[in-house]
């Protein structure tokens, strides 16, 4: 006999031994036999039969992830320059507002002197026009009153010379008064218009180099980067004396109040996938590993690398989650037809499963089964067991393979 096939019929008979040892029954002798030939059923109490049936439940889908803060802030700079002081460290917790990187921002706050210089330039120009403008409406208002007395001259002196009672000497000296007078308004109106022009043109101006200053400052301002949210520095890719950019992202914020598990969802099963649905979800290397998430949104594109589409699932709040850690989450992608018994029913010895089957005429026998996937408080059965038969739940240290019971009640 080759070494295989004894190796066999030694696994063969192992089997048969462990089985027949977990009978306590011993051979029936001839005052135990009824007339029967049948022992007489013992009465176990605390004896609990579960009646195995198909029913719907659903698949599971097993998804890993990251876990993410909620909220994740990237923050760049705003402005070109070296990079002269850096307050945090990764790790740091910040608050908003908190002073974050500061910029060498000495060309923007000579910008700034600049257009502060010529605001205040226009403005006092403005003043000094609006003092011109003055005078020049006093000026004005003479000469018009000057012209009102010399046309009230000439008017009368014109009379006089038609009647023939001055001489043409007389009338002349009031009109060329008259005409001058008139010169002297038109000549003082249009100096104030123009004066009122060039305030004009210098209210604009004022205009201009008060934008200039206000442009100034907002870029003096964003030389200090501030953190827009409380949280924590996620990570930090400037060093002091760096030089930045606008877009280069410096600092990654995030706020661990709340976290999220990014997982990565097969493109098959994302249709199976709501919004809003409740999500058992496992975290590694916690004390609180468990958590019921609920699916806070999912992306609708597919990576076509990887057939995959990303899925994030909200999870509660526990102060030993940290951004990176490993997780899974367990979606339901549909139901199917499976049999299923409580776990308290699988029996195992030594490297056998199985479970105690009541078969009809209440005697006990041991099945070996194949186990299938965990369903909460239940396992799948993959084979070794039939509808409709009875397995037991409660009570499997009080019985044996092949003892005939009676249930109570």
């Amino acid at each position: 006999m080759g070494p295989l096939r004894l190796y066999t019929w030694v696994v063969i008979l192992a089997v048969g031994a462990l089985l027949g040892g977990c009978s306590s029954e011993t051979p029936p002798t001839e005052s135990s036999k009824g007339d029967a030939g049948e022992k007489a059923p013992v009465l176990v109490e605390g004896l609990k039969v579960w009646k195995a049936e198909p029913r719907l439940a659903s698949v599971p889908y097993e998804a890993v992830g990251t876990v993410e803060p909620l909220t994740k802030v990237q923050i760049s700079s705003k402005i070109s320059g070296y990079v002269d002081k850096l307050s945090v460290r990764e790790g740091d917790s910040v608050r908003k507002g908190q002073e974050l990187v500061h910029v060498e921002s000495n060309e923007l706050r000579a910008r700034l002197e600049q257009a502060r210089a010529a605001l205040q330039e226009s403005q006092a120009a403005s003043e000094e026009l609006s003092r011109s403008i003055e005078a020049s409406r006093a000026g004005k208002a003479q000469a018009v009153s000057q012209l009102t007395l010399a046309e009230a001259d000439y008017n009368r002196m014109k009379r006089l010379f038609d009647r023939q009672i001055i001489s043409k000497s007389q009338y002349d000296k009031a009109y060329t008064a008259y005409t001058s007078a008139r010169a002297a308004v038109d000549q003082a109106d249009a100096a104030l218009k123009a004066l009122e022009a060039s305030r004009k043109r210098v209210a604009a101006l004022i205009q201009r180099t008060r934008a200039s200053e206000e442009e100034a400052k907002v870029f003096v301002e964003y030389a200090t980067i501030r953190s827009p949210i409380d949280g924590l520095v996620i990570t930090k890719s400037v060093e002091m004396g760096d030089l930045v950019g606008p877009g280069k992202v410096l600092l990654v914020l995030g706020d661990p109040s709340q976290c999220r598990l990014e997982t990565k969802v097969e493109e098959s099963k994302m249709r199976f996938i709501q919004k809003g649905e409740s999500v058992p979800v496992q975290i590694e290397g916690i004390s609180r590993g468990e958590f019921t998430g609920k699916v806070g949104e999912i992306l609708p594109g597919v990576d076509p690398s990887t057939r995959s589409g990303l899925v994030k699932v909200i999870i509660p709040h526990s102060d030993d989650l940290r951004s990176g850690m490993f997780g899974k989450a367990f979606f339901s992608v549909g139901r199917e037809s499976l049999m299923a018994v409580p776990k308290s029913a699988i029996v195992r010895k030594g490297q056998l499963v199985g479970v105690y089957v009541l078969d009809e005429g209440n005697t006990i026998r041991y099945r070996l089964v194949k186990l299938g996937r965990e369903l909460g408080n239940e396992v799948e059965i993959l084979s070794g067991l039939h509808a409709g038969e009875g397995v037991v739940t409660e009570g499997m240290d009080k019985i044996s393979d092949g003892m005939k019971v009676s249930l109570p009640g």
